[in-house]
C-alpha cells in the first residue's frame, strides 16, 4: 500500500508484511487543522517505534522490520488536544510498490526515462534489476510545478541506502560495482513532504551486453576494485572464452577456471595489475565457416 488518506485528527491504520526484514518508509503529512502529528509503529507484540517530525509532518525513514505479522500505525496529535486532517504514505522494500495514477509501472528499464508527479505528502516508488558488478546511476530533473529540492534515494535490494541526494531542481547518485543481485529501489519525495512538482527520472546501468543468442554472442568487460570481470549470458552454447596478452594476438589461449554463473550470466575474474593488460573472446567451438572451400 503506498498511500492512505485520512479526515480525523486520531487513527489507526493496519499493514499486513511479507516477512520480518522489510525495510519501510513512512510519511505522515498534516493538510489542516492542528500542528505537530505524530505516529507511533506497533509491532505484531505491541511494541512501538515513535516518529520524528515538524509542526507540519512526521516521517519514520527506512525501518527494518525484525517481525513477521499484522503491524498498527497509531496516529494522534502529539499533545492529544488538537484535530486534523493528514495524508499517510508508505513505501516497502522489497515491493512491489503500488504507483500513482500517470506514474506508469513500478518496475523501469535501463535508460528508460519515466514522467512522474509528486503531491504533498507523496512517497514515489520504482524498482529496476540489477546484476552484480553494475554501475548505477540515477537522474531526477524537477520539469514542473512549484516545489523545490526534489529528495532521490537509491536502495540496495537488501534495504540498505546506497546514496542519496536532493538540490535545489535536481537530484542524482551513482554508485560504482554494486555488490547484490536483484531489484534495486528509488524513492522520490519532497524534502519537506509538503510541495508538489513534476520530474522526469532516468535510470543508467552499465555494463550493457547486447542481446545475444545463437552464432551471435556478446561480452562486457569492466573493472572493480582492481579485479577485471568478463560478463557474457549463459545462452552462449558451445562457446569458448580465450584471451590473449596482446592485439594483434598470434596465439589466443583458453581460459580454463570455472566462472560463476549470477542471474543468467557467466562471469570471470581476474586481478590484474596497472601496466598490465588482458584481451578476451567468445570463439565458437562448434559454428560452421560459411566461406567457400578452396
Amino acid at each position: 500500500m503506498k498511500r492512505t488518506n485520512a479526515n480525523q485528527g486520531m487513527g489507526l491504520n493496519r499493514f499486513r508484511w511479507g516477512s520480518s526484514n522489510d525495510v519501510v518508509y513512512l510519511a505522515l503529512l498534516r493538510t489542516s487543522g492542528g500542528d505537530h502529528p505524530v505516529f507511533f509503529l506497533y509491532d505484531p507484540d505491541g511494541l512501538d517505534q515513535l516518529s520524528t517530525g515538524t509542526a507540519d509532518y512526521a516521517e519514520l525513514q527506512n525501518y527494518r522490520l525484525m517481525k513477521d505479522g499484522i503491524y498498527t500505525v497509531a496516529v494522534l496529535d502529539n499533545g492529544l488536544d488538537e484535530s486534523f486532517d493528514y495524508n499517510l504514505s508508505l513505501i516497502k522494500n522489497p515491493g512491489p510498490n503500488a504507483s500513482d495514477a500517470g506514474d506508469g509501472p513500478y518496475l523501469m528499464e535501463p535508460y528508460e526515462t519515466k514522467q512522474a508527479q509528486i503531491t504533498p505528502g507523496d512517497l514515489d516508488a520504482f524498482a529496476f534489476h540489477a546484476i552484480a558488478g553494475d554501475t548505477l546511476t540515477i537522474r531526477l530533473q524537477k520539469t514542473s510545478g512549484p516545489g523545490l529540492h526534489p529528495a532521490l534515494q537509491l536502495h540496495a535490494p537488501d534495504g540498505t541506502v546506497l546514496a542519496a541526494d536532493s538540490l535545489d531542481t535536481s537530484a542524482s547518485v551513482r554508485v560504482s560495482c554494486v555488490s547484490q543481485t536483484g531489484h534495486y529501489l528509488i524513492t522520490v519525495f519532497d524534502n519537506g513532504l509538503d510541495e508538489a512538482f513534476g520530474y522526469s527520472l532516468l535510470v543508467e546501468k552499465t555494463p550493457v551486453v547486447p542481446s545475444s543468442s545463437g552464432t551471435t554472442q556478446y561480452l562486457a568487460i569492466y573493472q572493480c576494485a582492481g579485479e577485471v570481470t568478463v560478463r557474457w549470458q549463459t545462452n552462449a552454447a558451445g562457446f569458448l572464452l580465450e584471451r590473449a596478452m596482446a592485439l594483434p594476438a598470434i596465439n589466443w589461449f583458453p581460459v580454463n577456471e570455472t566462472p560463476q554463473l549470477i542471474a543468467a550470466h557467466f562471469y570471470f575474474s581476474e586481478s590484474l595489475s596497472s601496466d598490465s593488460a588482458r584481451f578476451y573472446r567468445l570463439r565458437c567451438t562448434n559454428c560452421v565457416s560459411s566461406a567457400a572451400p578452396r
